[in-house]
């Protein structure tokens, strides 16, 4: 899978045409942060339990190192410990319920395995701002 967006419809479509020449793709769907600036700026809504949403939040950053694939929604969700509202504590779990869905992804580091990893994240996405108004496409 791939996401991809800008700022710049006119780059989307650029690209959208190359990964179409290079590689077969489908056109999964538009993803849009129209939910995502909400959530942000939830500030009249009811708080919830701060040690429970740390918690909840330490044990998903523990599992960042093996599931890459959560790595931004936690980070995004973690910006919220200060005073986390209800709908920060629904973002948290759906993470949840998304792992209990994808019980099999991530990666595994065999304790014998005489391997070197390296990889590269660009965890922020490429410094995309939450409040930016970005639309991506998914492909798979």
């Amino acid at each position: 899978d791939i996401i991809f967006g800008s700022t710049k419809k006119r780059l989307c479509t650029e690209f959208e045409k190359l990964m179409h020449k290079k590689f077969q793709t489908e056109l999964y769907g538009k993803y849009t942060y129209g939910d995502f600036k909400a959530f942000m700026k939830d500030e009249n809504a009811e708080d919830v339990d701060v040690h429970l949403y740390r918690s909840m939040i330490g044990s998903l950053m523990y599992l960042t190192s093996s599931r890459p694939d959560i790595m931004f929604a936690v980070c995004a969700c973690a910006r919220f410990q200060v005073t986390p509202k209800v709908s920060h504590l629904h973002a948290v779990k759906r993470i949840f319920r998304y792992l209990k869905g994808q019980p099999k992804l991530g990666l595994w580091y065999p304790k014998d395995s005489p391997f070197n990893l390296e990889a590269y994240s660009d965890s922020d996405y490429a410094g995309a701002m939450q409040e930016a108004n970005c639309s991506c496409q998914l492909y798979y």
